[in-house]
Parts: structure tokens; C-alpha cells; sequence
């Protein structure tokens, strides 16, 4: 919203923005929730909780997403327009719905040298953190409730004091994959990694008052949730040219073909390719 709310927290050398992405300090003081690889996030229409999970109040700081069909190219739906568009998938292990959800849509690089893209919610400067960077902020973990929010407190050292930086991620709750549903705010938090594989699973950080965990459980790409971006260095290095290896083929019926690519410049670190037909009748192709 084009305010600055700090430098941010620096914690074994990475610095964590001081608020969630998509926080406003009245319309959305949790920050938005993000499906995973998405740009834009939703608001949190649903019942929030207290500490020993009883409700308290119905909690709006958005109003209720539209609900379509997840199976969908998501980079074709990245505009402001599907800001408050929910892309369901109604199974958990309903893998038909991953290859359409690509996993670099919010790194470019690697989990060891990440590189932003530009579907990343995090403002300029800022990036999705790692997998990596997620896992070095466990060591220790304290409930509490800060600015009239539950949540936890998490810094690197095993012997936390006063003297320890340390960031407050509020349990700002969550969206369920299959029904856009809103749930469990107040009682536990769910944050994003930019971490993703090909069979489409996702990998964030959860917790309550009792424990957290951080690996793929029930984080597959549909549920939305929160993302606290962390301070980007990375540089930038687009594509200029991509070169297929054949411009033409001529194939039998029930036979295959693989087809490369290759990019100007060699060392540019934004190489997403998608691969499609533009009459499946004719010839199908996949990722590979």
C-alpha cells in the first residue's frame, strides 16, 4: 500500500519484513492469504478463534472469493482482475492439477540461490523466502499475543533473550483448498515457502500454541495462506532469445519426439518455459 513499515528484522543474516504480505494496519492487519504461486491474495472471511480454540466473532477483512476450478494455467490468471478468485481443487492428492501450477512461478532459482519472479506478492526488494530460510527461524518458538493477535514468536538461537531478534508471525489462520473456506485464525498460522517439485507439492511452515512443523504436510498448491517475505539480493537476469532445436518435424501417428531449448544469455536465471499444442488432435506435448 506504498507505506514503509520498517527495515525489518534481521535474523543469522537474513532480513524479515516486519509485517506480513498485504498488510494494512486496519483492513488487513494479519496480511492477505495466497494460494501458492500467486500474485494477488485474498482476505479472510470466516470465524476467528482463541487460544483454547473456542469462537470468538466472524472475522471479515475481505469479502467471500469467487470459487472456480483449479485446473487452470495459472500464469494466465495473474492480473488483478482474479484478486478475489479462489482456485479450488477438491482432493489432496488430485494430481491432475499440478502441472498446471508450475513450480518456479515464485523462484525463478533454487532454494540455495533464489531469484524473484514476477508473480512474487512480496513489494519491491522484497522476495517469498526459501524453504531454507523458513527452517532457520525454528530453533525456537514462543506463544503469545502481540498487537491484540495470537501468534508466535520465532528466532534462531536455542537460548532466546531480550537481547535475541526475533520475528512475531501472527496465527492468522488459513483458506481450505477445495471450498474457499476461511478457518483456524487466531489458533494457528500457516506460512508459505517459495519451495516447490514437479509432482506439484509445497512446502510452509505451520504452528499453534502447542508445536509447529515445517514440511509438505496438507501443503499442496490450493489452500491459501500467509507469506512474510524476506529482503531480496538477488539479481535479475532475464532471457533475450530462446532457440528450439527444430523449427519443423514430421512424425508417424504414436510416435514421439523430445524437443530442447536453449536461452541468450547462457547465464540468465529466469528459464521458465512452458510447452503446449495448439491442437491437441493433432499432437499432444508434456513438460518434459
Amino acid at each position: 500500500y506504498g507505506k514503509n513499515h520498517g527495515q525489518g528484522i534481521e535474523i543469522d543474516g537474513v532480513v524479515w519484513a516486519p509485517v506480513n504480505c498485504g498488510y494494512h494496519a486496519t483492513d488487513f492487519k494479519y496480511g492477505k492469504l495466497y494460494q501458492w504461486g500467486r500474485k494477488y491474495g485474498v482476505g479472510y472471511y470466516g470465524e476467528l478463534w482463541d487460544n483454547d480454540v473456542k469462537t470468538e466473532e466472524v472475522y471479515e477483512d475481505g469479502i467471500l472469493p469467487e470459487t472456480v476450478d483449479g485446473l487452470v494455467y495459472l500464469k494466465e490468471y495473474q492480473s488483478s482482475e482474479y484478486d478475489n478468485v479462489f482456485f479450488a481443487v477438491p482432493s489432496l492428492h488430485n494430481t491432475k492439477y499440478f502441472p498446471h501450477w508450475r513450480p518456479t512461478l515464485w523462484n525463478h532459482g533454487s532454494d540455495e540461490s533464489p531469484v524473484r519472479s514476477e508473480y512474487d506478492p512480496c513489494p519491491a526488494g522484497w522476495r517469498v523466502p526459501t524453504y531454507t530460510e523458513l527452517n532457520s527461524i525454528v530453533s525456537n518458538m514462543t506463544w503469545g499475543v502481540h498487537d491484540g493477535q495470537y501468534g508466535c514468536w520465532f528466532t534462531d538461537s536455542d537460548s532466546p533473550s531480550s537481547m535475541n531478534s526475533r520475528i512475531f508471525l501472527p496465527a492468522a489462520g488459513m483458506i481450505n483448498r477445495s471450498d474457499a473456506i476461511s478457518e483456524w485464525r487466531g489458533n494457528s498460522g500457516c506460512y508459505w515457502s517459495s519451495l516447490s517439485s514437479e509432482s506439484g507439492i509445497n512446502n510452509m511452515l505451520c504452528f499453534d500454541s502447542v508445536d509447529y512443523f515445517l514440511d509438505t504436510w496438507h501443503s499442496n498448491i490450493a489452500p491459501a495462506a500467509s507469506v512474510r517475505c524476506v529482503k531480496d539480493d538477488s539479481e535479475l537476469i532475464c532471457v533475450e532469445s530462446i532457440t528450439i532445436n527444430k523449427t519443423a518435424l514430421t512424425l508417424s501417428v504414436g510416435t514421439t519426439e523430445t524437443l530442447s531449448a536453449s536461452f541468450l544469455p547462457a547465464n540468465a536465471n529466469q528459464k521458465d518455459v512452458y510447452w503446449y499444442s495448439k491442437d491437441n488432435w493433432i499432437a499432444t506435448v508434456d513438460a518434459s
